[in-house]
């Protein structure tokens, strides 16, 4: 049976069966905005399915938003403060080498030459160098080894040792800071005072946005 359409304008009485010519909406279909894909519902069959098509041909043509972080991965701040920081562990790598240290190794025989009286914890130290008590433990046992750290047990908890420096070790670890707060001055040097305290700011800033998501997980993500 052939499709009966609405009358037309000539004869509103009338019927007819012709066909509209392919792909026209007819002049009885309800009016829909260009490009709107939701209107092409209410046309019926194939008119229907070449108006989703042309909504969906015009729809993927349209230009994306351009993305900096994603079309320029070189632009990512990120990046640069990873460069910055690389670059200087390399240059405290190449200082202290002098010395027979890396650079976990003096940052730990640092924070215990600041330490109190007594020795500090290998949990303690951890907490102040950013890295696991294994890797700690792991490292003050080298530094026991060539002399530079004591460890002996605590007078309050039983199973806590303690590590201090001893003399060896406070005489390396001075003249290893010399030469780290050598590299400092030379990078300090490369801004006015009002640049360094605006990178100190802007450092500052950064650490705290990355920080607020990562709060609420303690477990160091560096290791020696």
């Amino acid at each position: 049976m052939s499709t009966r359409f609405p009358p037309t304008r000539a004869d509103p009485g009338a019927f007819h069966q012709a066909r509209p010519p392919l792909g026209r909406t007819p002049w009885w279909a309800p009016a829909r905005p260009a490009g709107d894909a939701a209107g092409a519902t209410r046309l019926p069959g194939r008119w229907q399915a070449g108006a989703v098509q042309e909504a969906s041909r015009t729809t993927s043509a349209a230009p994306s938003a351009a993305d900096p972080f994603v079309d320029d991965p070189d632009g990512r701040p990120g990046l640069a403060i990873k460069q910055a920081e690389q670059a200087l562990m390399r240059e405290k790598t190449r200082v202290l080498r002098a010395f027979g240290l890396s650079v976990p190794q003096y940052a730990a025989m640092l924070s215990l030459s600041r330490a109190r009286e007594g020795g500090t914890s290998g949990a303690q130290l951890a907490r102040r160098c950013g890295v696991t008590p294994q890797a700690m433990a792991s490292l003050l046992a080298i530094l026991e080894g060539r002399g530079l750290v004591s460890r002996g047990g605590s007078p309050v908890h039983a199973k806590v040792q303690l590590a201090q420096l001893t003399e060896a070790g406070r005489e390396l670890v001075s003249a290893a800071d010399a030469a780290a707060v050598a590299v400092e001055r030379r990078l300090a040097d490369a801004f006015t005072d009002a640049e360094l305290a605006t990178l100190r700011t802007l450092l500052a800033r950064a650490t705290a946005v990355l920080s607020t998501y990562a709060a609420t997980d303690a477990t160091p993500i560096s290791s020696l």
